[in-house]
């Protein structure tokens, strides 16, 4: 017998009575050759009764769990043996939050419940693992007499999505840059040599500085995911640094027509860190805020003090929806098309595994958008 617990903002919240979880795991352990046949499988395969409670755990699931020191317990659900960082946001766990509205897990595992087999795409950032994860998940749904199960089943694309993501960037971005160098050495080919080195030259030059920053975004990138990074400390100013920022994106593609500042309250902040990695994460706050702005607007830049750590704040004007809110530090999601959402994941993963910093944002059509950059002093 189901009990009520707290509210919910997306799934049902109730559970299974502890009888009735333990008569279900019986009941699934006697099902002919069932629990066989899923821990022959190399993939993840669980499974869920109705109020989406996992019930069997299959070999290879156990054997990642074991991995990283995390074993299931019984009443569980998904993203509470994932550890997803999202189930614990809620008093009533797993599939309760407004962040589980747009999870893929819960919804293909919903549909399962309601009878409709469903495959869906399940990004979540695991305090088990430490890493974001891409699954493909699969609900089906099945009976044993009366009792309602569902078979979830799991594949890790997560290596096949970082390198899609990775691969689809740099041809994407590269590509371009490249295609703009072509054309002005096209058009100074066609004039005057003293006109080519006077009003294009300069202009090659800019380009193909851009061409080698992204080769080498890409590269450190690539580094920060298996982590073979390394952090090279130095003596940064916090507003020498924004004011080198806001004069870069001015003269950048996504600057045009649109104006960086610097609030009139920005302070001066003596830093001990990574200064090609700040600046890499605070240019792609700045430009991700270009880029949300439309021409004519403001985006507005700052930097304080509190206590033992240096606060950066962007600001824009453009709200961002709902549903890109709840999602906008996952690995592989963007609202720029397919595979192109590795800029506000890398402003996460940088900050938190590399400058020991932290990342967030607030988003209402009242105040627009504001991302807050927090990092200590020295970096250690």
């Amino acid at each position: 017998m189901a009990k009520n617990v707290l509210l919910t903002e997306f799934l049902p919240a109730e559970r299974a009575a502890a009888d009735d979880l333990q008569r279900q795991m019986e009941v699934i352990k006697s099902f002919l050759v069932l629990p066989e046949l899923l821990d022959a499988m190399m993939g993840f395969a669980l499974i869920l009764n109705k109020q989406r409670q996992v019930v069997f755990v299959n070999v290879a699931f156990l054997t990642f769990l074991r991995e990283h020191e995390a074993l299931p317990h019984v009443g569980q659900r998904v993203g509470e043996l994932f550890h997803c960082v999202n189930s614990t946001r809620s008093p009533s766990g797993c599939g309760t939050t407004k962040y589980c509205r747009v999870c893929g897990s819960a919804r293909a595992v919903a549909a399962a419940v309601e009878g409709q087999a469903a495959v869906q795409e399940f990004r979540l950032q695991s305090q088990v693992s430490g890493e974001d994860l891409d699954l493909l998940v699969r609900g089906t749904p099945f009976n044993v007499g009366e009792d309602g199960f569902v078979i979830f089943a799991a594949v890790d694309i997560s290596h096949e999505k970082r390198r899609r993501a990775l691969e689809r960037i740099f041809f994407h971005d590269v590509t371009n840059t490249a295609s703009g160098i072509q054309g002005l050495a096209s058009i100074m080919m066609d004039v005057e040599p003293d006109v080519a080195i006077h009003d294009f030259a300069p202009k090659v030059k800019v380009a193909s500085d851009h061409l080698i920053e992204e080769i080498i975004s890409q590269r450190d990138l690539s580094s920060a995911e298996s982590g073979e990074l390394k952090t090279k400390t130095a003596a940064v100013n916090s507003k020498g640094l924004l004011e080198d920022l806001a004069t870069l994106y001015s003269h950048h593609q996504v600057g045009k027509g649109r104006h960086i500042v610097l609030a009139p309250e920005c302070s001066d902040v003596a830093m001990i860190t990574d200064r090609t990695l700040l600046l890499r994460v605070l240019g792609n706050l700045i430009k991700n805020a270009l880029e949300a702005s439309p021409s004519g607007a403001e985006v507005r830049v700052s930097s304080r003090r509190e206590g033992d750590r240096a606060v950066f704040t962007v600001h824009n004007l453009t709200a961002m929806p709902r549903e890109i809110q709840l999602q906008v530090f996952q690995r592989s999601f963007s609202t720029k098309g397919s595979d192109r959402g590795l800029g506000t994941y890398s402003i996460r993963l940088l900050s938190e595994r590399y400058l020991k910093g932290k990342v967030s944002f607030t988003s209402s059509p009242e105040d627009g958008t504001v991302f807050t950059a927090v990092y200590p002093l020295t970096l250690d």
